[in-house]
This record gives structure tokens, sequence and C-alpha cells, in this order.
């Protein structure tokens, strides 16, 4: 009995990943506006009662798909041996999220939300639940950051750790989406470049002169 509920479970997460994987390539490539879940079964080959039967709404596929994104760099975030030192770390952890939104695959994953309109009262409890704790890994880490640099006098005080993370994954995603989408005549330097200055407003508005 046990061996046929672990059977079921390892089915139910491979198909989860199939329309999951196929809903990602459309998102990216018709915007999320412009992708239904009619056009989602047909991509994943599934029938539409059968991707219902998994997932609430096209906003928890959305979620779900930042959710395995955020915690990815967190979990990355996490293997790293990072300084104590508040500006060294404030350093690194900026450095590796720049290396990680030069990936396109993962920019384009963590720019899905900001399409989608997430007032609709259609994201079920569990992918609601999932994506705070994510989201709670990435603000919590910075929260300690941020106090770390205030009690060794080298941040200036008042930062609000959460209000940062949003200004900081709405900058990152943005740039991610103009040099995506203009003609390197238009928008010539790498995003790469961008994100660097980025870190270094974010740095010099952090750090004490």
């Amino acid at each position: 009995m046990r061996v046929a509920a672990q059977r079921l479970t390892r089915e139910r997460k491979t198909r989860e990943d199939a329309v999951l994987e196929a809903a990602r390539k459309l998102f990216r490539e018709k915007g999320v506006v412009g992708t239904t879940m009619d056009e989602i079964a047909e991509s994943s080959e599934f029938s539409k009662p059968t991707i219902y039967a998994y997932f609430h709404s096209k906003n928890d596929i959305i979620c779900i798909l930042l959710t395995r994104r955020m915690k990815h760099l967190s979990d990355l975030l996490d293997d790293l041996d990072l300084p104590k030192e508040p500006r060294k770390r404030l350093a690194e952890i900026g450095g590796a999220m720049i290396e990680y939104m030069a990936d396109d695959d993962y920019a384009s994953d963590l720019s899905f939300p900001i399409e989608a309109d997430f007032r609709l009262p259609d994201l079920s409890e569990t992918v609601r639940e999932g994506l705070d704790r994510e989201l709670g890994r990435v603000f919590s880490r910075l929260e300690d950051l941020i106090a770390d640099g205030e009690r060794a006098g080298v941040f200036i005080k008042g930062w609000d750790a959460r209000r940062l993370a949003i200004f900081a994954w709405g900058m990152l995603v943005g740039i991610a989406a103009l040099t995506k989408r203009f003609h390197p005549d238009i928008l010539a330097d790498p995003s790469q470049a961008v994100y660097a200055e980025v870190l270094k407003i974010v740095s010099r508005g952090l750090v004490k002169e």
C-alpha cells in the first residue's frame, strides 16, 4: 500500500512539473496575460480538468514558479560562505544576485508576477503559504544584514528591509525586462553592468560615509 502511495505521489509531481514547465515556456513566449489555461493544457498535453485538479488558477501556477525560483535563490545564498562584516556581506549578496539575474530563465521567472493581478481572490491558501515562506527567507536575510550593519555602526539607521527587498526586486526584474525588449542599439549596456550600478546605489544609500 505504501509503495502504491509513493508511486502516485511521484506521478502527481511529474505531471505538475510538466504543466509548470509548459506554462513557463508560454509565459516567456506570449506573456502571462496573453497565455490562457487552454493553451497551457494543450502545450502540456493534459486536459483542462486535469490541470485544475492540480492547480487552482493561473495565478497559482505563476506563484508556484516564483516560489520555486525564490527557494532556489535562497538555497544558493545559504550555500555561500558569507562574511560576517555587513559591508562585505552586502557586496557578496549583491554580486550573487547580479550573477543570478544574468540567467534569462531566472530573471523571467522572477518577473512573471509583475504581469499578473494578485488582487483577484483566486490564489489557493497552500500556494500563498509557500510563497510567504520563501519571501520570508529573503526578507529575514536582509533584516539580519541591516540589523548587523546598524549594530556595527556602518549602516544608516531606519531602513525597512522588506521595502528594500521590494525595491531591489522591482529594479532587477525591470532592468531584465527592458534589456530583453529593447534593441541593443537603443539599450547597448549589458544588464549585468546596469545591475552593478544598482548595487552601488543601494550600497551608498545603506552605508555610512
